[in-house]
């Protein structure tokens, strides 16, 4: 039995049309974590990746990820008012919250709002948030967290059951 030609070179072209598994690089290390004078804006470094972490309200966090370390324009369908109205405090300047647990990554950088903790993981980046008693609200997977592949973003997260 022979197969047409015309169905060979569809089969081909079918196959070659396909995507090919993306090639993601995700972040890596943490090199250093800063936080601006108006305290609302947390800015992650790792290699010449960035990562943004904004208090949009005390209830509301936006992050962003800038691969190359330069932002494009800040345009959000999630975040319609982008005026940062919350702001961040250090774990220290809180007492009565529960400081965050680490137990593999061993450093981590901890800032609150008044309802909200964001908790940064040092090696490999990964964030979590919790509600101001702790309990994890969503957190980046271990092994894959933020990660980019030319032009496409995404993120791998989990949210307990």
């Amino acid at each position: 039995m022979t197969i047409p030609r015309t169905i060979l070179t569809g089969l081909f072209l079918l196959a070659w049309a396909l995507p090919v598994s993306a090639e993601w690089v995700h972040l890596g290390k943490v090199e250093k974590v800063k936080l601006n004078e108006a305290k609302n804006t947390i800015t992650v470094t790792c290699g010449k990746s960035i990562v943004q972490i904004a208090a949009v309200q005390d209830g509301i966090i936006r992050i962003r990820l800038a691969p190359d370390g330069k932002f494009g324009r800040g345009f959000s369908w999630a975040v319609v008012d982008a005026n940062l109205k919350g702001q961040f405090y250090s774990i220290e300047d809180i007492k009565d919250r529960p400081a965050p647990a680490d137990p593999k990554n061993k450093t981590v950088h901890a800032y609150l709002t008044k309802d909200l903790q964001v908790v940064i993981h040092s090696n490999p980046c990964r964030i979590t948030m919790t509600d101001k008693d702790g309990n994890v609200l969503i957190s980046q997977n271990a092994s894959k967290g933020m990660a980019w592949d030319g032009e496409q973003v995404a993120v791998w997260n989990e949210m307990p059951e």
